[in-house]
């Protein structure tokens, strides 16, 4: 953080949650825990489904025509939004529980509806439009270029657990939303900070080790990541803020600290030709290896 006075929390997530919903158990999860959150944050919740339109193969019985498979495809998906809506609408009331079965690919439709939602939550693994969610690029796009924040719910994390965020750039946006779920969710949030990686040479790291130079450039990490939560812990006393330092690279040492926590928050690079390169190596692993929810956070303006 600079000196600017942090955000309120919530400021900027006056939208609905919404979540992508395929008929998979993964996206099922994922749609339990948006309502959740549609319920913490006190906004509508969403359910979307996508039906490719422009990839229509007849199969089986090719003169009931195109309609026909378009048709049946529209139905299922209703009804994975049905199965979806009903534990929804007992949790926060038929009024605040929507659900639309929109055409196109699945990337298409999560940028789409990302643009007017203030969280956008989707499911590990799923099938048909979503089927290599986290395998390939509709998961890096997702993640990457989406127009709000995105949680990828990879398992149910630990709900007694903190709030985790990677603060290798103090001044991104990232922190602001951990300190923002963390405080509507009463968690403590843990700021980690990796010095460098694992793999350093042994000769160099025992070095360091030796002279003094690791310890000081240790506590000189936790000095940067104590200025970035000064702000938030002057305005939100009750916040429970704590800064982890750890020896090895980010991926690894937020992929470690996910069994034990809520929620991971990883931020973007910015501007980039390719969403691979906009969401970088460390959150594309944390997405694929993490124990709990995932939240990737871009800075405003770049998505």
């Amino acid at each position: 953080m600079t000196g600017a006075e942090p955000p309120a929390p919530g400021a900027a997530a006056g939208g609905p949650v919404v979540a992508a919903v395929d008929g998979s158990d993964s996206s099922y999860a994922a749609a339990r825990w948006a309502t959740g959150e549609a319920g913490c944050r006190q906004v509508p919740l969403l359910l979307v489904a996508a039906v490719p339109w422009t990839t229509f193969l007849p199969v089986g019985l090719p003169h009931l025509g195109e309609e026909y498979g378009r048709d049946a495809m529209v139905r299922h998906a209703e009804r994975c939004l049905e199965q979806a809506a009903g534990p929804a609408r007992r949790t926060l009331g038929p009024e605040r529980v929507g659900s639309e079965v929109r055409g196109g690919s699945a990337a298409e439709v999560l940028w789409e509806v990302s643009g007017t939602a203030g969280l956008l939550v989707l499911g590990s693994r799923g099938r048909g439009g979503f089927a290599t969610l986290l395998a390939g690029s509709v998961a890096v796009a997702a993640a990457a270029t989406a127009q709000c924040p995105v949680v990828v719910h990879r398992a149910p994390g630990d709900p007694g657990g903190p709030v985790v965020v990677g603060v290798h750039d103090v001044t991104g946006p990232a922190l602001g939303f951990a300190v923002e779920h963390a405080l509507a969710h009463r968690a403590p949030l843990v700021a980690v900070h990796a010095w460098f990686d694992h793999d350093m040479d042994p000769y160099t790291a025992e070095l360091l080790a030796r002279d003094g130079r690791q310890a000081a450039a240790l506590d000189a990490a936790a000095d940067r990541v104590r200025t970035a939560l000064a702000p938030w812990r002057s305005r939100y006393p009750e916040l429970d803020a704590r800064e982890r330092v750890l020896l090895d690279n980010p991926a690894g040492a937020l992929v470690g600290e996910s069994p034990r926590a809520r929620l991971v928050v990883v931020g973007t690079h910015g501007r980039g030709a390719l969403s691979g390169a906009l969401l970088g190596s460390t959150g594309q692993a944390v997405l694929r290896h993490a124990g709990c929810p995932v939240a990737v956070v871009g800075a405003p303006g770049i998505r």
